[in-house]
This record gives structure tokens, sequence and C-alpha cells, in this order.
């Protein structure tokens, strides 16, 4: 796979101050101890951070701070699977997500980072059009998804939620429920979803006597049985106690390579972020206030956070 990234905005210098502080910042600040943060592209190439412009700007400024397409970045265009161009979403005057875009390649995982109420579920709902967009549109493999039929969406575009929410009945039914919905689909191994997700055996199970880690993977398995191309993550983690919230993310790495999946992550733990996620996108007032390397970002932003109030408040 070519190391380029498709475009990105261009970044804001951050503070000398800042920019001191943040050097200091160790890896270990940012990462467990058993698990190193990723690399945001194959060969450890590093894409350009980037910082969104302030909220007393334009979302206009956005769209004229993307570049152009490199013949390089159109080379790659092959090895990215979702893109969002100019995404954005208002209801009357109120807009919940200015227009932004990024772009996620194959095998690898974009982590969404903010506050409650900052647009990281408006986006993820964006992505497989379970909302509207009210500005710019996404493409799946180049294709733009509004002329994809909703089954078909659906199908390539995975969603995990941050609870499972199963049907009634076993958990081989909720398994094959996505397959049943397509004509033609071929056969579905349950057992071996079941044997790849960490528990073989469990087909005829009730899915109200599974625990919380055990029905977070059946609802993995169940999304994978649709053999998507993208993979939405809601905090899928954040209802687990910390060894199964461990276990479900070395399972999710693991899948999403073999798989060659593109993954967008919404996590409220910048820890996670690290150690799951090759680029960050930092949302803020539904503005996209920082987007680049996760090593990089989830360390501007640890800088931040350590400064005085006031600094803090111009950084």
């Amino acid at each position: 796979m070519s190391t380029h990234q498709s475009p990105i905005p261009s970044s804001r210098v951050l503070p000398l101050n800042l920019r001191k502080r943040s050097r200091k910042l160790s890896l270990e600040q940012m990462q467990t101890d058993d698990q190193p943060a990723k690399s945001a592209l194959p060969g450890n190439s590093r894409p350009p951070s980037s910082v969104a412009p302030r909220s007393g700007d334009s979302s206009r400024s956005q769209i004229d701070a993307m570049p152009q397409l490199s013949r390089a970045d159109e080379a790659d265009a092959a090895a990215t699977t979702i893109r969002a161009i100019h995404l954005g979403r208002a209801i009357s005057t109120t807009t919940l997500l200015y227009p932004l875009s990024f772009s996620v390649p194959r095998s690898h995982t974009l982590a969404v980072l903010g506050p409650s109420g900052s647009g990281k579920s408006t986006l993820l709902r964006l992505l497989n059009r379970l909302d509207e967009p009210t500005s710019g549109t996404v493409e799946l493999d180049g294709v733009d998804y509004r002329t994809l039929p909703p089954a078909e969406l659906r199908r390539r575009v995975g969603m995990v939620m941050q609870r499972a929410y199963l049907f009634p009945g076993t958990v081989r039914e909720n398994i094959l429920f996505g397959p049943a919905q397509r004509e033609r689909a071929p056969a579905t191994d349950v057992d071996a979803l079941l044997r790849r997700v960490g528990i073989d055996g469990y087909s005829g199970r009730a899915v109200h006597t599974l625990s919380g880690g055990e029905a977070q993977r059946v609802a993995i398995a169940r999304a994978l049985a649709n053999e998507p191309e993208v993979l939405l993550l809601d905090e899928p983690t954040s209802a687990l106690d910390e060894k199964s919230k461990r276990a479900i993310e070395q399972l999710l790495e693991s899948i999403i390579q073999e798989r060659g999946l593109s993954c967008v992550w919404v996590t409220h733990d910048p820890l996670q972020a690290a150690r799951m996620a090759n680029t960050v996108l930092m949302l803020k007032g539904g503005r996209m206030d920082a987007f680049g390397e996760a090593r990089e970002i989830l360390a501007e932003q640890a800088a931040i956070a350590a400064l005085p109030t006031g600094e803090a408040a111009d950084a």
C-alpha cells in the first residue's frame, strides 16, 4: 500500500511555548505500558498535523484550505474506502456539524474525540446516512453514497454501538439477521464467526443470558456477518469493565487488520485513541478542531490541558 495519505486541512502552527512543552511529553503519557501507540501510516510515515480554523472563522475557509489532489494522492485513492467531503449537517438555524473533510484508508482507524455535544455521534450517523447531510457527501470506494441503495450501504458500512442492542432470541438468529435481508447472500458460517470473536459454542445461547462483554462480541460478529468494508464504532467499550474493554480492543484491532477494514472509532478516552488509532479527529462545538497523526494530535491536546487556564484558552 502506498504510504501517501489523502489530503487533510492545512496545519495551524502552535504557539512557541506550547510547541516546547509538547516536545517534552513522553510517549508513555499517550499509551499504556503493554501496547504502543500506532503509527499513522504503514512504514511510520507521518501525515501533517492539522488544526481547523477557530470558531470565528467561516466554514468556507475550511473548504478553501483543502489542497488539491496530487497524482500520488489520486493513485492512493484506490486504497481509501471511505471519504467525507465537506460533510455537515444543520437543522433550521442550528448547525450540528460544520463542513469537514477527511478520508480513512483500508486497515486504518480514525479516532474521533471531543466533549459531549461536539458532534461525534452526528458525524457517525452521517457516515452511514442514518442522518442526511445538509452539505457535502460521503464517498465509498469513490462512489457517492447517495447513489447506493440503503440496504447495500448498511451492509458495506457496519456499525457497533455503545451497548449491544441484540434482538430477542438466540445468538445465531442475531448473526443471521443481516445476511437474511440480502438476496443471494453467501452462506454465513456462524460457528466460524463465533470462534473468531472468542465465543465458540454460543450459537444456541439466548441473548438475555450473555454478559456485557459476550453481548458486545455478538454485536461485532453480527456486523461482520454482513462482510462490511467500513466499521463505525460508537464507544463500543465504554459500558465494559477494564478487562473486557482491553479484550474487545484487541479483538477489533486484529479484525480491522485481517479484513482490511476502514474504521471510525468514537471515544471519550485519549488513551484508547492512542492505543487504537492511526489518526485522530478532534471535534469542538461541531467544528474540526484538529486532525492528524494520533501521537502528534494527542500530545498537542495534552500540552494544552497542562497549560494554566488563561494560556490554554489562547492556545
